[in-house]
């Protein structure tokens, strides 16, 4: 009787560990989403970002009928600062689809926004996390339409126990 008592609260716990654990993921990705998107709003000017390539921008897409794909995103600021947000690959994660959500104010420290995130691939096999087209103003680029594909994987420790607690074998 002990045992089986045992059995069942562990069953139990594991079950609201998991619980809580994938509401926190919707949590911070909701949040995480209404700050970028918040930003992205208030910015004056922007134009796409990639650490690893420069040449990456709004002004000359390769393809001006659709939007361009990119890991991240560069945003003047009302008050004058640059912001840029963007995608990079984590290789302790130890997947090249995985990687980190990464925040940095021009003259300040880089900054994680949310870890364990998984990019998307186009055409042409390159990661990328946003989707943007812009139009000109008098002033610069800005952006007529911004999408944001967070999708954020649960980390590999919650993930094993989510199998153990299905059991090796599926059952």
């Amino acid at each position: 009787l002990a045992l089986a008592i045992t059995a069942a609260l562990s069953a139990s716990l594991s079950a609201y560990s998991t619980s809580a654990q994938a509401a926190s993921m919707q949590t911070t990705g909701r949040l995480v989403m209404q700050r970028v998107m918040s930003m992205i709003r208030v910015a004056m000017l922007h134009d796409a970002y990639d650490p690893n390539n420069a040449g990456v921008t709004l002004l000359n897409p390769a393809d001006s009928n659709h939007p361009l794909h990119t890991v991240g995103l560069v945003m003047r600021m009302p008050d004058g600062s640059t912001i840029r947000i963007w995608w990079q690959v984590n290789k302790a994660y130890g997947n090249a689809d995985l990687g980190d959500l990464m925040y940095q104010k021009i003259g300040e420290d880089t900054a994680t926004l949310v870890e364990w995130v998984r990019c998307l691939r186009d055409a042409g096999n390159q990661p990328y996390v946003f989707t943007l087209a812009s139009r000109t103003s008098n002033t610069g680029l800005m952006l007529s339409r911004a999408t944001l594909d967070l999708v954020i994987e649960p980390e590999g420790v919650a993930g094993t126990a989510i199998e153990r607690a299905r059991g090796a074998n599926g059952e």
